[in-house]
């Protein structure tokens, strides 16, 4: 939710990061851009990032998910700059059923809980 931007994009990249390094398996990833009121990131830290990200010891999916043209469109420049690394495999959907399809998972878990016990169930 909110805005994205340079640093909340740094703090979601060191997240991950650091998951990969106390992980013991690789973990494949959902990120969904949809909730964001505004992205304020230029092309050249997309860039960087995708750089940075391609350097994945093992191998791993990443899936982004968005319902709105602009998030969609990141997604799809991101895709496309990852289409040479070799352990990370990225892909950009405007459908959660699809992202939960190619990432082998039931399409409820990429949805934040709701806070009651039934809603997990």
């Amino acid at each position: 939710m909110g805005i994205l931007d340079k640093a909340l994009a740094e703090k979601v990249i060191e997240f991950i990061e650091w998951e990969e390094y106390l992980q013991d398996a690789p973990f494949d990833r959902y990120i969904e851009l949809s909730g964001f009121t505004e992205i304020r990131t230029r092309s050249n830290h997309i860039i960087d990032i995708a750089r940075r990200r391609q350097i994945v010891r093992q191998p791993v999916k990443s899936a982004f998910f968005a319902d709105n043209a602009i998030g969609l469109a990141i997604a799809q420049v991101y895709q496309r700059l990852m289409e040479d690394a070799t352990m990370i495999t990225v892909r950009a959907f405007n459908n959660p059923d699809f992202a939960a399809e190619w990432l082998e998972v039931p399409v409820q878990i990429l949805f934040p809980p709701t806070g009651t016990a039934d809603a997990r169930h």
